[in-house]
């Protein structure tokens, strides 16, 4: 095995019958060389095939320089088709590399996407709306917009385009404005907060729009704004009218956020919210569960929203759902549960005193049991809020 070896190194090879008495080899097998051999490498390259070209994606410095102008060059072309390839060559290339989009900036992307937005052609305004996004990745992208009035035209395209996935592009743009706090307040300055209400009011099929308004929702001037104009009634809306678990997740979520302030709770109430979200923690979707006790923890904590509550049931609901599989659930719902027992401190003096308590002790067991988990917030949460089932005056 050895010699085979060797000889597969040196490039020769014999067998028993050429070796000689001493086992030496008699004749080598190996490379051709010599004049003769020349000549026959030579004849078979006297044809060679055209080289085909082959697909890189390796450019030049040179092009790399001159494309953000190019492509400002070839979206200010007469033809929908140039255009078209324009936008779909500048959306891959500006994911290529982050140094593309700051570049595209510089030369003018955003002002000459700003206008494409109103083209003639529904498929030129989807791809601008989706470089748009793009370039709204970067803070000199979103300075950029602002200056530029880009807002405007994205909340004018949402409001009035037909088309699901420019509508989709248009609110992917506005939420990476909105990811920044000068991007917030410049949405809520140009009154994107009572359109995007309006469009969560009619449009209950997709949640695009409720991601938007969610930017919004974390600026103070853009809370006051949105219960001003009646978020909380169009989210309550929402919840009784769509079907998608994104949707009412998203619904949710925004209903957490505008439940902050007192006077908001007890408007959420008055508008009929708790009946929705109480009948929401048994949806199917573990998302759709968090959220809305998420929701339903920010509201109780009016005495009126308790009372409503308990009234539909809650909480043994929430006991059911302290032995969810999902950690979120759980925790959410041992926080809530905690935030209803409270409402004990009131009742037990009175007549209910042995309702309120046969019901809240159900949980108990269970709660010691989540006192031992390794998770220490949830391991916290459950301690509280046993704490306060065991409670008496």
């Amino acid at each position: 095995q050895r010699s085979s070896e060797r000889e597969k190194k040196m490039g020769y090879s014999w067998d028993e019958t050429e070796r000689g008495v001493d086992k030496r080899p008699n004749q080598i097998v190996g490379k051709p060389e010599g004049l003769a051999a020349n000549n026959t490498t030579i004849a078979s390259h006297k044809v060679r095939p055209f080289l085909e070209p082959k697909e890189t994606d390796h450019v030049s410095v040179a092009f790399l320089a001159r494309a953000p102008k190019k492509f400002v060059a070839k979206l200010g072309d007469e033809s929908v088709n140039v255009r078209r390839e324009a936008l779909m060559t500048m959306s891959k290339w500006l994911l290529a590399h982050p140094t593309h989009k700051a570049t595209q900036v510089e030369a003018g992307g955003v002002e000459v996407l700003t206008k494409l937005l109103t083209d003639e052609d529904q498929t030129v305004r989807e791809k601008a709306a989706g470089a748009l996004s793009l370039l709204g990745s970067i803070h000199q992208g979103v300075q950029a917009m602002i200056s530029l009035g880009t807002i405007d035209h994205l909340l004018e395209v949402i409001k009035l385009t037909e088309s699901a996935d420019t509508r989709k592009n248009a609110n992917a743009c506005l939420q990476q404005i909105g990811a920044y706090p000068d991007g917030r307040a410049a949405i809520v300055a140009g009154k994107g907060v009572p359109r995007l209400v309006e469009v969560c009011t009619e449009d209950v099929m997709f949640g695009d729009a409720m991601l938007s308004l969610k930017c919004c929702l974390q600026d103070d001037a853009g809370l006051t704004e949105a219960l001003e104009v009646g978020a909380c009634k169009a989210m309550v809306h929402v919840l009784h009218s769509s079907k998608s678990p994104p949707v009412l997740q998203h619904a949710l979520r925004n209903l957490s956020l505008l439940t902050g302030p007192t006077t908001a709770k007890q408007e959420a109430i008055q508008e009929g919210a708790i009946k929705p979200v109480v009948l929401l923690l048994q949806h199917e979707a573990w998302p759709v569960r968090a959220a809305a006790t998420a929701a339903l923890m920010s509201i109780v904590i009016d005495v009126e929203g308790k009372k409503q509550a308990t009234e539909h049931g809650v909480i043994d609901t929430l006991i059911d759902m302290i032995h969810d599989r999902n950690l979120p659930v759980v925790l959410l719902a041992v926080r809530c549960l905690g935030n209803l027992a409270e409402c004990k401190r009131d009742v037990l003096a009175g007549p209910m005193e042995s309702v309120y308590t046969g019901t809240f002790d159900k949980a108990l067991p269970q709660l010691s049991t989540l006192m031992q988990s390794q998770d220490r917030v949830l391991a916290k949460a459950a301690r509280d809020t046993a704490d306060l089932i065991k409670w008496r005056p």
